[in-house]
């Protein structure tokens, strides 16, 4: 998609906007990183997303790939510093994410379905730790 279209998708919406940089195979392998500058410029808010080309599709994903699939996570991340490397050099005023940002959040679960007992996420605030059924509410006070 050219720049101007994402401008005008951009101009008509006020969300976050879900690009790939680098798209995985699957979805046309195209790269990006060239226009990654002006592409924030454009279409800021943002979410920047690394697809990884010619890499093997892990999903759905299992113990018998596990190996390939953190190997995977590692290059996303290190592809992920690379742009963050090219918004520098670019000078581009970028706010980044943060934690805590304002407009993030992960979602609720509506539902209370019975889970599996390994099923848990581990929940940080920022004086103490817990963990919290993926499938239930917080009862945390400090939540």
């Amino acid at each position: 998609m050219p720049l101007h279209e994402v401008a005008n998708i951009r101009a008509a919406v006020d969300v976050p906007l879900d690009i790939y940089i680098e798209a995985p195979d699957n979805l046309g392998g195209m790269m990006r990183y060239h226009q990654l500058p002006e592409l924030v410029e454009v279409a800021a808010p943002v979410y920047i997303k690394f697809g990884l080309r010619n890499a093997p599709d892990v999903y759905p994903a299992g113990s018998h790939i596990s190996a390939t699939a953190a190997t995977l996570c590692r290059e996303r991340t290190r592809r992920a510093r690379v742009a963050l490397d090219v918004l520098k050099r670019a000078q581009t005023p970028s706010s980044g994410g943060v934690p805590g940002a304002a407009g993030l959040a992960l979602p609720r679960p509506q539902t209370s379905r019975p889970r599996c007992p390994r099923d848990t996420a581990r929940v940080a605030s920022s004086q103490q730790a817990s963990h919290v059924p993926l499938g239930g509410d917080v009862q945390s006070p400090d939540l």
